[in-house]
């Protein structure tokens, strides 16, 4: 699925097309996971939300966006692998 800012009108970190993602996949926030290269506008959108959220430090190439609140994700990715390797561990240990 892929869902745009264009189908909402709004742009992230407004959580608009995060809701409309999740209305379409019939999921709740709390049960989806947000993964994205941008504090800002991923993970912040996330959050507002309650989602899981997975910053993905290696594709970040938002070079005038601040590191700080790198702590605010529930997990940071320094490669691809540790995205799998967490979801797994996550939805064994806490959402099953």
């Amino acid at each position: 699925m892929i869902i745009s800012a264009d189908m909402t009108g709004k742009r992230k970190p407004e959580p608009d097309s995060l809701l409309l993602a999740l209305k379409k996949l019939g999921v709740k926030a709390e049960e989806a996971a947000i993964i994205g290269g941008s504090l800002r506008r991923d993970v912040e959108a996330g959050k507002r939300l309650r989602m899981l959220t997975v910053y993905a430090a290696y594709g970040d190439r938002n070079f005038f966006e601040s590191r700080e609140g790198k702590e605010m994700a529930n997990f940071v990715a320094k490669r691809p692998e540790d995205i799998v390797e967490f979801l797994r561990e996550d939805f064994r240990n806490e959402r099953c």
